[in-house]
């Protein structure tokens, strides 16, 4: 014969008391939870009113207040500079522009007797460009037809020989006429 165990309670009662129970120590432990987070967000928020004087006793909240309205403002004024400033350099980079256009209709009205050994482009403060040119060409009349050519061009303004002569080197049977001619690039 085997021995049972009788329980005179009741199923009902015993899974009552097993759901108390558990809910008991899950509400207990989400409490403490709570807890636990509570008391360290009160201990950051402590800990950051007493790193900032004045805001913990809210006596000095207008003059904190207004310090950081003229930290704002400050600092406002420093923004609106920088973009003044860009928008001064951009007007700068709008006035250049890329200059092989310029030099393809240079190369095409030189001659093949004339030829540059220098060439420089200076902008002003104006937005003007000057063009230095300095070559040989074999006569005065290669360098007259270049002249010309150049002169005819609506690229170039104010085309001025500033010298030519005759240079001492020998080359292609004879003297070449070294030059220098200045001129300014129209915007069009």
């Amino acid at each position: 014969m085997v021995l049972r165990d009788i329980n005179l309670i009741t199923d009902d009662i015993l899974e009552r008391r097993y759901l108390l129970r558990h809910l008991v120590i899950w509400c207990s432990g989400i409490l403490a939870v709570l807890v636990l987070a509570a008391a360290v967000y009160g201990y950051l928020i402590r800990f950051h009113y007493a790193a900032q004087p004045g805001l913990a006793d809210g006596n000095n909240f207008t003059a904190t207040l207004a310090q950081l309205v003229g930290e704002i403002n400050r600092e406002q004024g420093k923004l609106n500079r920088a973009l003044q400033e860009r928008a001064q350099f951009g007007a700068l980079i709008g006035l250049q522009r890329p200059y092989s256009s310029i030099l393809a209709r240079l190369a095409e009205i030189m001659n093949d007797q004339t030829w540059l050994s220098q060439l420089a482009l200076d902008t002003g403060r104006e937005g003007t460009v000057r063009l230095k040119l300095l070559g040989f060409s074999l006569s005065q009349d290669h360098l007259g037809d270049f002249l010309q050519q150049l002169s005819r061009d609506p690229r170039f303004r104010r085309v001025v020989l500033k010298y030519s002569q005759k240079s001492e080197v020998q080359a292609y049977g004879g003297s070449p006429v070294q030059f220098q001619i200045e001129c300014e690039i129209s915007g069009g």
